[in-house]
């Protein structure tokens, strides 16, 4: 379904307040993906016409 290019997970355990006092256990989890964009060659495609009218325009 999707091209994946990188995963990334990070877990974290807080064990003290903001002002270092022992505190309860806090668990925060993070994760990301990074995928391939499906897009992409439209897009190229897109700017390099885009480009190409522009160096049109200012040569004339």
């Amino acid at each position: 379904m999707f091209n994946t290019r990188k995963t990334v997970f990070t877990k974290e355990f807080i064990t003290a307040d903001e002002m270092g006092q022992s505190c309860d256990q806090i668990t925060r989890v993070a994760a990301m993906a990074v995928i391939r964009n499906p897009l992409l060659a439209s897009i190229k495609t897109t700017c390099r016409r885009f480009s190409m009218s522009a160096r049109n325009l200012v040569s004339h």
